[in-house]
């Protein structure tokens, strides 16, 4: 048996964007003055945790109320789905990847990443991806993106009643995704609309999208 882990944001769910902008208005909200800085590779933690508390140190404000952040993201989130509900879509053919992989013999599936477990929950409802049957690690559950995703491992292993995984497989969108699947020595899949950065960084599998999924199925070499 392998693994095939998967982050949320551009790669099972086309959030990318609208969470960047939301966040920025509950950064600026909570902290009572303007944000803009989203570009993640400028921060240390690429987490909602770590992101939420780096901002607010810097602008002066307290990191205890990166919760106060997270409530407003929240908030903001449920209006955005209401006023603009075609924001919230899945990633082309992800749903139906992820269908096709719960309940193999052969392959587990977890999902490893850098939202808030209320965050991460509700764009994949809010996108129509069903992954009751799939365990999730995210930001709660560790310090840096690389503990989550080894948080993520050793809830599959427990799962699973196993000691070890053949292989594991990282699917996410981000340099960081691919950074830390490396230092981990998880092999590691691209999937998403910034995969032109993955692969000027040498990522040798990545695809735009799950439509093709005998494609994707041939870099995860699984049948």
């Amino acid at each position: 048996m392998f693994l095939l882990m998967f982050d949320i944001d551009g790669t099972l769910t086309s959030s990318y964007q609208y969470d960047q902008q939301v966040f920025a208005e509950a950064v600026s909200e909570v902290a009572g003055a303007p944000f803009h800085d989203t570009n993640w590779h400028n921060y240390a933690r690429i987490t909602s945790d770590g992101v939420t508390e780096e901002v607010l140190l810097r602008m002066g404000a307290d990191a205890s109320r990166a919760a106060m952040v997270k409530q407003a993201m929240m908030r903001r989130l449920h209006e955005r789905r209401r006023t603009q509900p075609d924001d919230f879509a899945a990633i082309p053919g992800a749903a139906a990847f992820l269908r096709s992989l719960v309940g193999r013999s052969d392959i587990a599936v977890a999902i490893a990443t850098g939202c808030w477990r209320e965050e991460a929950m509700f764009k994949l409802e809010a996108s129509d991806i069903d992954a009751s049957a799939i365990s999730m690690s995210c930001s709660e559950d560790g310090e840096h993106r690389t503990d989550i995703m080894r948080h993520a491992c050793s809830q599959a292993l427990a799962a699973t009643g196993r000691d070890r995984f053949e292989r594991v497989v990282y699917l996410g969108d981000g340099l960081w995704d691919w950074r830390a699947s490396g230092e981990l020595g998880f092999e590691f899949v691209g999937i998403g609309d910034r995969i032109a950065a993955l692969k000027d960084a040498g990522a040798a599998h990545c695809h735009a999208d799950f439509s093709d999924a005998a494609a994707v199925r041939a870099s995860l070499r699984i049948a």
